[in-house]
């Protein structure tokens, strides 16, 4: 009699934790992992559309897992003396299972926890990661017009020459602390420092995952409007565009859900990564330089590609603007640059659209890759890359005229 009521009391105990868990999921899916939750960590304050379908998708998901699980407690319930009976017949497998489970979820707390304390706010290439998303939340500010910057005044000042700084996460600052260490401010530092009377302001319009023809729309919709006398674009490889078909995808996922694991779990995120790696060297998938060689090789491609420039002409001739092209290399064996065939394409397409053209890939070739990155997760450039940039920029201006 007491071994029944013992096991009745379990019982209780195990639908009671149900019934907390399905609220649990409710509350989780339906009311807090909204998208005013992820715009916190956003670094500019704006979530794709991508990102938007992805957390309607993970809502959906909870949603959906709290109704299953309410149907199986349901089922326990009204069937509860077979459930007694299954439950008494398989104790020793359920007993197992359940301590599998706990044992699983204490070594994942556990290296969640030490990871945590190592790496806290790392940032990891391309934005995800819980480290990249603390770091955003903590060290990146925008304007009201979206800008990683100061406010400006929409007219211009007299006597003061604009530039505005077009591009992705190079020229945000990806894994860069202080705004005053992107290029954009530094050059602005450099440039008031020249005393030759003029004042100047460099508008930093980058924003993370932008490609060219992201960057031209951002053009007319926002920067327009601040009248620059400059525009430089910061070209980075994954600025050419695939509108081929066919499926050039950079990274895979071990799970169903990865983008949500590996934005919130650094066990999930860092093994995630290492598997990618050792399948690149099995060369069982693509890496991220293949990936982009094989968009370069392809006619559709390039043809879509010169035309962005081209636009690009269009519309800064009709504002009398200038345009240097900065071309960022991916930082990465840069003594044996793979990609020296995408630097062909911008370098002539950028003199065929009468830009100015700047190529920072032997610039940066002259230094150890170690000492160019945010970290050797991230191959972002750090402050002493963007102090580099900002230096060659200067210089380019100078001896284009432009300043």
């Amino acid at each position: 009699m007491a071994e029944t009521d013992r096991f009745t009391k379990r019982f209780h105990i195990f639908l009671s934790s149900a019934l907390f868990a399905i609220g649990l999921f409710i509350f989780i899916g339906g009311f807090y992992f909204n998208e005013n939750y992820f715009l916190n960590y956003s670094p500019d304050k704006t979530l794709k559309s991508s990102t938007i379908e992805s957390i309607h998708n993970l809502q959906i998901g909870l949603m959906g897992a709290s109704l299953m699980f309410f149907l199986l407690v349901l089922v326990i319930l009204v069937n509860r003396n077979k459930s007694y009976s299954f439950i008494g017949r398989h104790k020793k497998l359920l007993q197992n299972f359940t301590l599998l489970i706990i044992v699983v979820i204490i070594i994942f707390t556990a290296s969640e926890i030490i990871l945590r304390a190592i790496y806290k706010e790392t940032t990891f290439a391309g934005g995800f990661g819980p480290g990249s998303l603390q770091f955003n939340k903590k060290y990146v500010q925008v304007n009201n017009d979206g800008m990683r910057d100061r406010s400006f005044a929409v007219n211009k000042p007299a006597n003061t020459i604009r530039i505005a700084s077009i591009g992705d996460s190079f020229a945000f600052g990806s894994g860069i602390k202080n705004i005053s260490d992107t290029y954009s401010k530094s050059l602005e530092i450099k440039l008031n420092d020249l005393n030759n009377g003029k004042k100047y302001e460099v508008l930093n319009f980058g924003i993370m995952g932008l490609s060219t023809d992201d960057e031209i729309i951002l053009l007319k919709d926002k920067a327009l409007k601040y009248s620059p006398d400059i525009i430089i674009l910061g070209y980075v490889p994954n600025d050419f565009i695939n509108v081929e078909r066919g499926d050039y995808r950079e990274h895979w996922t071990i799970l169903p859900g990865g983008f949500w694991l590996r934005n919130f779990f650094f066990t999930y995120a860092l093994a995630e990564l290492r598997i990618n790696r050792i399948l690149e060297d099995f060369n069982v998938k693509d890496t991220g330089l293949e990936v982009i060689l094989r968009k370069i090789n392809s006619t559709k491609n390039i043809e879509y590609n010169e035309k962005l420039f081209l636009e690009l002409a269009k519309i800064t001739g009709e504002n009398n603007i200038s345009v240097l092209i900065a071309n960022f290399p991916a930082i990465y064996s840069l003594s044996n640059y793979s990609l020296k065939s995408l630097n062909v394409f911008v370098e002539n397409t950028s003199f065929k659209n009468g830009f100015y053209y700047l190529d920072l890939t032997p610039v940066y070739a002259e230094y150890n890759e170690s000492e160019l990155i945010v970290n050797k997760y991230d191959a972002h450039p750090n402050e002493k890359g963007h102090e580099i940039a900002s230096i060659k920029i200067l210089e380019k201006l100078k001896n284009g005229g432009l300043v």
